[in-house]
């Protein structure tokens, strides 16, 4: 992505093909990146140049599936990545899907995630709540 504060939705019909599975580089501004994991089993998102102090990380899920929502984070030191994984549960659309923050070295927690409710709120950036 270039300069500025940019939106990337990774995983969205008609862009889960290109974006299930590769490399964002988000660049210079406070950019949004929101993971949708609705139309494919598995996203293995590797995101470079993430800021956890100005950069936002959300998930498209809707309010009556966010409640099975989990994510835990590790870091792996070889390849300094922070690494996310999210499991939508039972009542979502069942899915595990990661997302590697290269770079970071920041403790990213369930508060700094935030949820939207469908592709409209997310590319407006009107989240209802945080994870």
């Amino acid at each position: 992505l270039g300069a500025g504060n940019d939106v990337l939705m990774v995983g969205t019909t008609p862009y889960a093909d290109a974006y299930d599975t590769g490399t964002a580089t988000l660049g210079a501004g406070a950019d949004r990146v929101i993971v949708a994991p609705t139309s494919f089993d598995t996203i293995n998102q590797v995101l470079t140049d993430f800021d956890p102090a100005q950069d936002q990380l959300g998930v498209l899920v809707p309010p009556e599936a966010s409640g099975t929502l989990t994510m835990t984070s590790s870091y792996d030191a070889a390849s300094q990545t922070t690494i996310l994984t999210f499991d939508t549960g039972p009542s979502g659309p069942g899915e595990i899907f990661t997302v590697r923050l290269q770079g970071v070295s920041t403790a990213i927690t369930p508060g700094m995630i935030r949820l939207y409710a469908d592709e409209t709120t997310a590319l407006t950036g009107s989240f209802y709540r945080t994870l």
